[in-house]
């Protein structure tokens, strides 16, 4: 039997109740082109009877909006670095009103190059006569070169951080403890500031030192006591030796003029006899 045949004068599409076969395919297809055809179709119609030109209006702000946002303002103290997809393409741009491609092409990183930053670092280190001393240190610097400073290291604080802690080991490391803390501190100082530098001219860090303070230096207070009793040793020794020094300056020409004087009396003593 085909499958389109009736057995026993029965629709074999039939599920009871008297309703028809299964839905027509072409005719659901035609209704959802009839849909999308009236759905674009209006839109269209709408297009033509006068939307079109508020439409090109709209574009024409869009874009003049996004050209807009390529401008940007350098202060007196910053220098603009143009990004080109993410690559540096052009010098530093000087202060004024400046304009670059829009995002996504072009970006601009500002950077002050006038303001001077710090920051401070207590380090515990050894001195030349292999003494502990804590040293309390604060490191200025501003960011001179803005390409360098961006581009040349991951991250220059850490770099200027790491040089700084080596560059005060060093110089102490060369330094008596007495020096460190008696006369020497701005030496030191002046010379922690010049090996600084050299560092960071070295990895093209953009960074110049502008100062070094050596904010305090002392010793660890563990055994601050200890040394301190050790100093106060040292001091008496120096104090007594000043004292010896002095009565000796004072008793020796003394001891001398009371030795002539006694040598001139029995001379004249010996004259008198013999005469």
């Amino acid at each position: 039997m085909a499958w389109n045949e009736s057995g026993n004068g029965k629709n074999p599409w039939d599920r009871g109740g008297g309703q028809g076969g299964p839905p027509d395919l072409d005719k659901i297809v035609r209704e959802w082109q009839q849909r999308f055809n009236a759905l674009f179709g209006g839109r269209r119609k709408a297009n033509k009877s006068g939307n079109s030109p508020m439409f090109l209006v709209l574009l024409i702000l869009v874009v003049i909006g996004w050209v807009g946002t390529g401008f940007y303002l350098v202060d007196d103290a910053e220098r603009g670095v143009v990004l080109r997809f993410g690559q540096y393409s052009a010098p530093a741009s000087m202060p004024g009103l400046r304009w670059h491609l829009p995002w996504p092409m072009e970006e601009v990183e500002l950077v002050n190059i006038t303001a001077v930053n710090r920051f401070s670092r207590t380090t515990r280190m050894l001195t030349a006569d292999e003494n502990i001393v804590v040293v309390d240190m604060v490191v200025q610097y501003r960011n001179a070169d803005p390409v360098a400073y961006l581009f040349n290291v991951r991250d220059p604080e850490v770099v200027l951080g790491k040089v700084s802690e080596s560059a005060i080991r060093e110089v102490i490391g060369q330094s008596q403890m007495d020096f460190i803390l008696g006369a020497g501190r701005a030496e030191i100082a002046v010379n922690t500031a010049a090996v600084i530098q050299e560092a960071v001219d070295y990895y093209g860090t953009g960074i110049v030192v502008t100062k070094v303070n050596l904010q305090d230096v002392n010793f660890p207070s563990q055994v601050e006591a200890a040394v301190q009793d050790a100093i106060k040793a040292r001091e008496d020794e120096v104090r007594l030796g000043f004292e010896a020094q002095t009565y000796a300056n004072d008793i020796l020409p003394r001891a001398r003029g009371e030795a002539v004087r006694r040598v001139q009396a029995a001379e004249a003593y010996r004259e008198g006899v013999i005469a």
